[in-house]
């Protein structure tokens, strides 16, 4: 998933979310991309064409208050560094962010309540 700039245009087969003032789609963006949700679209499909059915069958919680604006905080900066022209040639840039993907993995498994035998097991399907 990634968020793209207004006035681009969709294939038809492409799915999306429009912006909505109930939600950031900075937020929806992180949870979207994280292993929890990863982990359970591949519990509930077997092919990587995702339809709208399955979209809003994802279960996305709005978070609130410091994990929303934590989320938020590090979805900004990976989409900066994604940016960036030299990003798919700098090991350094793509070592950050998955750095910071397994931050906001840390709050998605939080924010879903998930023990840690429940980590490692989406962790270890995750490999």
């Amino acid at each position: 998933m990634t968020i793209i700039p207004g006035g681009n245009l969709c294939a038809n087969s492409t799915n999306y979310i429009p912006k909505n003032d109930a939600y950031d789609l900075r937020l929806v963006l992180g949870i979207l991309n994280s292993n929890l949700i990863n982990f359970h679209f591949k519990q509930t499909s077997t092919n990587t064409n995702i339809t709208t059915s399955e979209i809003n069958n994802i279960p996305i919680i709005n978070a609130a208050g410091v994990q929303r604006s934590r989320i938020i905080s590090i979805v900004d900066k990976i989409l900066a560094i994604a940016k960036d022209d030299d990003y798919l040639d700098s090991s350094v840039k793509k070592d950050k962010v998955r750095e910071y993907e397994k931050q906001i993995d840390q709050m998605v498994y939080k924010l879903y309540g998930l023990t840690e035998e429940e980590i490692k097991v989406v962790e270890a399907k995750g490999e």
